[in-house]
């Protein structure tokens, strides 16, 4: 289990990665890989940078009750990723906020966020019964740094007089090995296992339950191709999560003593990618997960997410992109708000609504301007989990050294 060597500094007024890790660090690990491996190429994949300056109405997701701060805020992303020729392929991936102006009681810089993780993986091709097979391996690592901000107060979570805003910060890591094989032109087999490890701020010498866990699990999917127009995938997965030191709860949401917590975790995915004319897409995805755990099924619930997708090109250099996505929530064994230390409820629904205008500038680099709205309409059975949030965001997206990068 990956552990925190020491309490992480908090964001406030500058972005910064927990235990002083740095995008340059990673970049710099990356490199340091490859070049062990005598793996780096003459040229390899350029990094994306994403940058945009947004405004949020709702950014700790609170009921109108608490009169919601709203404010500016820039966003900074990259994503570095390639495949070699070797088989080796890496994916790295970070991005941050931070709000620039302050309201009311100046407690904006607790929205500010950090993410980061960097996959390193190693595939090889080979047939199988003259069946075309790819074999797969893949380690991983990542961190998410977050103020606590407790949705039933508006201000940073506590216990007892105790303020714990680092409560849902984390690092992970995980692994995962497959294969997928052509069974014909039309459709792919896909198997895998998978295992997951994550550590959280320990908080257990103020009386809360440790969050940290291990999961491990086995997944198949299936990817079927009708035509160049359209595809079908469906996943199917099944994981344990083992808890190192949280206990079960009675259904009242009491700690039974002497006891330890593990969930069996089952979900179903399924995509359909639709094209009709080179111009107009059309995706549609779900999923549905169902989770027990291994007591009084405080902690059992029933998940559906779905999603549809429409993105049109105007012109060769214009698109415009719409979705709506639907989310419900529901712990099957609680009927009200039963636990304040994790605030956890009993359903939570949703829509959330995006549009999104992009434009490819006519240079010679590869650099799009793009604008979006956002709106968030959540409803749920505990008011305080009732929202309403829009963010409107004017940002560019560049793909540096478009060309190459020489080595």
């Amino acid at each position: 289990m990956l552990k925190n060597p020491e309490k992480s500094t908090k964001l406030k007024r500058s972005i910064k990665f927990n235990n002083s890790t740095s995008i340059h660090g990673l970049l710099y690990g990356v490199l340091i890989t490859l070049a062990g491996m005598g793996s780096i190429p003459a040229t390899f994949a350029a990094p994306k940078i994403d940058a945009a300056v947004g405004h949020d109405d709702n950014p700790f997701r609170l009921a109108d009750s608490f009169n919601p701060e709203s404010g500016t805020y820039l966003d900074l992303g990259l994503r570095w990723k390639d495949k070699l020729d070797t088989g080796l392929y890496y994916d790295l991936n970070a991005s941050g906020r931070m709000f620039v102006d302050e309201q009311k009681n100046g407690d904006l810089d607790n929205a500010n966020n950090v993410r980061a993780k960097f996959h390193l993986g190693y595939e090889h091709k080979f047939k199988i019964f003259d069946r075309s097979t790819k074999a797969y391996v893949e380690a991983g690592y990542g961190i998410s740094d977050k103020t606590y901000v407790s949705r039933l107060s508006g201000l940073i979570g506590k216990t007892g007089s105790t303020e714990i805003p680092d409560r849902y910060d984390y690092q992970f890591g995980e692994a995962v090995t497959g294969f997928t094989m052509r069974l014909n032109k039309k459709l792919r087999l896909g198997m895998y296992l998978e295992a997951h490890t994550r550590g959280y701020e320990d908080y257990t010498s103020v009386g809360l339950s440790n969050l940290d866990y291990t999961q491990y699990g086995i997944g198949t999917e299936l990817r079927y191709r009708f035509g160049k127009a359209n595809r079908l995938y469906a996943g199917l997965e099944q994981f344990r999560r083992d808890f190192d030191d949280k206990r079960q709860r009675t259904t009242t949401g009491s700690s039974i003593t002497g006891t330890d917590l593990r969930y069996d975790i089952s979900r179903l995915k399924f995509n359909y990618y639709f094209r009709p004319t080179d111009d107009f897409r059309v995706t549609f995805s779900s999923s549905y997960e169902l989770r027990d755990d291994n007591g009084s099924g405080y902690y059992d619930y029933e998940q559906y997410r779905g999603t549809l997708l429409f993105r049109y090109a105007i012109s060769e250099a214009t698109a415009i992109r719409a979705s709506v996505s639907y989310k419900e929530l529901d712990y099957t064994a609680r009927n009200q708000l039963t636990d304040l230390e994790d605030e956890d409820y009993s359903q939570e629904d949703g829509f959330t609504y995006r549009l999104t205008y992009q434009y490819d500038l006519p240079t010679s680099e590869d650099i799009s301007l793009y604008a979006s709205y956002r709106l968030d309409k959540i409803d749920s059975n505990t008011a305080e989990y009732v929202y309403d949030r829009q963010q409107v965001e004017l940002g560019v997206k560049w793909l540096l050294f478009s060309k190459s990068i020489a080595n």
